[in-house]
């Protein structure tokens, strides 16, 4: 088979998408006009002390009793913090263990082999301290824990799962809701004072893929035809079929929100994460950029196989101003952002304490999630680095890692060690369950 290089194949998906959308000029200026508003709006609702990001409390998800003006807030800013998720006491034992975890296995002393810094190669801040351990035994207890399934289950159904809408009459699910695959990740423990962990804003989950690969192009569909206004961020029927080029540290996974699990307090000041609240506007605004005059015909921008999709000022400014921090976040809250919303982490933690997360994304069962489980699941069990990350397998020796004996019943499902049961099930969601056993057995 003949390899055609990146170069020529952006060049061809520009020509057909510019033939796709037409006037590319007038759909351009009316997507310009419409993000520089919005961004407009999100900063001064910030100055003012006004949420931009919407908050939801545990409880009511739990009572059912989420506000729709919440859920349509959610749909619109592709962001949320979830106040109180898990107990605090449970979070304070989390946080010690962590902390003991890397301390007395010296990971301090340890090198690493660079594949981080190349991933976020092209960001204008520093690299990311992110500590690169996906196995301590709170990391482990913290994925199965039955407030953080209810989180992401209230969080997945936000999106379009089923084909007609409804479970109840679907001919098919494009993913299961209320099912996980745990999506083994890292943890950030950020000391006071330090200025070597910010990140620029960017987008994980590929980058030129969001044009080259023909699933991605479906996701975006009527974005690459012009018609940005009735792209839904949330339709999830081409997402699982969409595919990033393997690179160290490229998430292979569907992840419906990426997120993660407060071990402290953190907000503004804290070196913590900043968004772009407007999924909608900012994807299209990232996605025809590229397709201006001024753009060189081999350049998307920001973009390059394997690494984030940088967001710069000399092309995505406007994204830029829209950026904000998120509302402080309580030891036990979670927050959770769309796959496609911008993000970055402060450049100084200017707080008193450590500024501290367990990285815990939502990833619904599906048949790619389900292929990832089957390769993630040995390397648990060998305490080896998962395979979406540099293979430094540091774990493997380390006192106090988290082990099968560790695991509950939804934690042996979400792995993959055992399969989800299809009694009850509606046709379309044990038809699911049963292509994600096929998936996960290769």
């Amino acid at each position: 088979m003949i390899e055609i290089d990146d170069a020529t194949q952006i060049r061809s998906a520009k020509r057909e998408i510019r033939a796709a959308i037409g006037d590319v000029a007038g759909v351009w200026a009316r997507l310009d006009e419409a993000v520089r508003r919005e961004a407009d709006a999100i900063r001064e609702a910030d100055a003012k002390g006004q949420p931009t990001i919407p908050v939801v409390r545990f409880a009511d998800i739990v009572e059912n009793r989420v506000p729709a003006a919440q859920v349509a807030d959610i749909h619109r800013r592709g962001a949320a913090l979830i106040r109180g998720t898990v107990d605090r006491d449970q979070i304070a034992r989390w946080n010690e263990a962590v902390a003991s975890y890397i301390d007395s296995n010296g990971y301090a002393a340890q090198k690493d082999d660079g594949n981080l810094q190349k991933y976020f190669g092209g960001l204008s801040a520093k690299t990311p301290q992110i500590f690169a351990i996906y196995w301590s035994r709170p990391q482990v207890e913290a994925r199965q824990h039955p407030n953080m399934a209810a989180a992401r289950r209230f969080l997945n159904r936000l999106w379009r799962f089923a084909d007609t809408g409804d479970e109840a009459t679907a001919g098919k699910l494009f993913f299961d809701p209320d099912r996980e695959v745990a999506y083994a990740d890292r943890v950030r423990r950020r000391q006071p004072g330090d200025t070597t962990l910010g990140l620029s804003p960017h987008m994980d989950g590929g980058s030129i893929e969001r044009w080259l690969d023909p699933g991605y192009r479906r996701v975006y569909r009527r974005i690459f035809t012009g018609d940005w206004e009735r792209h839904d961020p949330f339709d999830g029927e081409f997402r699982v079929e969409a595919r990033e080029f393997p690179a160290p540290n490229t998430s292979t996974f569907f992840r419906s929100y990426q997120g993660w699990l407060a071990l402290t307090g953190q907000g503004k000041n804290d070196g913590t994460l900043q968004v772009v609240p407007m999924i909608k506007h900012s994807v299209a605004y990232l996605l025809l950029r590229p397709l201006l005059d001024d753009v060189p015909e081999d350049v998307i921008c920001g973009a390059g196989r394997g690494k984030a999709q940088a967001i710069l000022p000399q092309w995505h400014q406007p994204l830029i101003d829209a950026q904000v921090s998120i509302p402080h976040a309580e030891p036990g809250d979670t927050v959770w952002w769309h796959p496609d919303c911008i993000h970055a982490v402060g450049d100084e933690h200017r707080g008193t304490d450590y500024s501290s997360v367990m990285f815990i994304g939502a990833g619904p069962l599906c048949a790619k999630n389900a292929e990832y489980a089957a390769r993630q699941r040995g390397r648990f069990l060998a305490g080896e680095t998962p395979p979406d990350f540099s293979p430094e397998h540091r774990e493997k020796a380390y006192r106090g890692r988290g082990g099968e004996a560790d695991l509950t019943d939804l934690g042996r499902r979400q792995l993959g060690l055992e399969p989800w049961p299809t009694d009850g099930a509606s046709p379309a969601r044990a038809t699911l369950i049963k292509e994600c056993a096929a998936a996960a057995a290769g």
